[in-house]
């Protein structure tokens, strides 16, 4: 991020056991956040169908 400010959004942990609950949380919080240059970062080891 070279020295810039970042708000972060966490969406909750538990949502990785519902694929669709995950999908809905992450699109609307990328919805409030609507704008250029946003950085998504995604953990895939908890839940086996993420890729």
């Amino acid at each position: 991020m070279n020295k810039k400010n970042a708000d972060i959004t966490y969406v909750d942990a538990a949502l990785h056991v519902d694929l669709d609950k995950l999908s809905q949380s992450v699109t609307e919080n990328l919805r409030e956040i609507a704008g250029n240059n946003i950085s998504l970062i995604i953990g895939n080891q908890c839940h086996p169908e993420m890729e």
